[in-house]
């Protein structure tokens, strides 16, 4: 996958601290996971940002989620995304305390 939109989801309960290195080894784990080095996250080739659950629902959440945003490859894209802009969803559990 060239430049294009990674969504991770997971589940609220599994990380309960919501502590910013833990999103941070969510998206290591996926650069690990698609053959990518992690270090293609510091020199800022890739773009991430989290969306948490929504609390503000008139429907109560059984098990709330939460997502993180990987934009891949930014310096190849920029403004509103097209329709058909590539994205993959990847369901994320933590066991033992690692993806």
């Amino acid at each position: 996958m060239g430049a294009g939109r990674v969504i991770l989801r997971l589940r609220d309960k599994e990380f309960p601290d919501a502590l910013y290195d833990d999103f941070v080894e969510c998206v290591k784990s996926f650069l690990m996971f698609s053959h990518r080095s992690v270090e293609e996250l510091p020199r800022g080739d890739h773009f991430f940002h989290v969306q948490p659950p929504d609390t503000n629902s008139q429907i109560p959440q059984v098990d709330p989620r939460f997502h993180i945003i990987i934009d891949l490859e930014t310096d190849r894209h920029c403004g509103p995304l097209p329709e058909d802009f590539p994205h993959q969803i990847y369901r994320v559990s933590r066991k033992d305390n690692a993806m």
